[in-house]
């Protein structure tokens, strides 16, 4: 991440100026079009998993903490089909006005509310973990499982992906230097924490884990995943010469990809 924000902190330019730069302007169509392919299958991925969240939250506060394949109507219904429908839509409906809303204020309520969340599941699990290892006298670090591994590797592909939209974040910074180096520092830092955090929801009963669940994904929807399909549309429309192109519209994938 550090080595594509520098150039766009420094240069305040986005990733599709960078890619013309580096690929000429028809050149740079196949990169935001890598990445705009990329964040829409990201995009549908999440949105489909922060649906069925949400409507398993709603179904085990409405059946004493169990997941149930309905929420009030019975599984297999088409009552409780459409209330799968009707959850799909509501979550959807939430990313979207969440999107909605200016760069800056939905930068910060999304950082607030991931920092409580990370904060809080981290702090559970490592509690816990004392806990657990001071009750049974265990003195020595528990071996690393075998999936925690296929795990990180499916983290690392993540992050690769989402990495790409850091540009249009980046030429927003008034300090270059001082925004790559926080990079540098935090961005390891709050992934560990946010891994740590992952495995108290994973073990979490299903209310405390699914709002976890929920809120990530309209966090990581509305930030980051709609950024690359929205400035691919603009960085077409571009270079076709439509209206809406020019140096706006192909940087703006960080500030109006919530558009979508």
């Amino acid at each position: 991440p550090p080595a594509l924000a520098l150039p766009a902190a420094k240069n305040h330019v986005g990733f599709s100026v960078l890619a013309r730069a580096s690929f000429g302007i028809r050149g740079a169509v196949v990169a935001d079009a890598g990445r705009g392919l990329l964040g829409l299958v990201l995009f549908s991925l999440i949105t489909l998993a922060g649906g069925e969240a949400l409507h398993g939250l709603l179904s085990a506060a409405a059946n004493q903490g169990l997941v149930c394949g309905g929420i009030w109507a019975a599984p297999g219904t088409a009552a409780a089909l459409a209330e799968r429908a009707a959850t799909y839509t509501v979550f959807w409906i939430a990313q979207v006005a969440l999107a909605a809303k200016s760069p800056a204020a939905r930068l910060a309520w999304c950082a607030r509310v991931a920092a409580v969340l990370a904060l809080w599941h981290a702090s559970t699990v490592v509690h816990g973990g004392v806990t657990a290892a001071a009750a049974a006298g265990t003195t020595e670090l528990a071996r690393i499982p075998v999936e925690f591994w296929h795990h990180a590797v499916l983290t690392a592909g993540v992050w690769f992906t989402l990495s790409a939209s850091l540009p249009d974040y980046a030429r927003r910074a008034a300090n270059h230097r001082g925004f790559v180096a926080a990079q540098a520092l935090w961005l390891p830092a709050l992934s560990g924490i946010a891994a740590v955090a992952a495995a108290g929801v994973a073990t979490a009963p299903a209310l405390a884990c699914l709002p976890a669940v929920v809120a990530a994904c309209l966090i990581t929807n509305s930030t980051a995943a709609s950024v690359g399909p929205i400035s691919f549309v603009r960085a077409l429309a571009t270079t076709r010469g439509e209206p809406g192109g020019g140096r706006g519209a192909g940087e703006g994938g960080g500030e109006e990809g919530g558009a979508g």
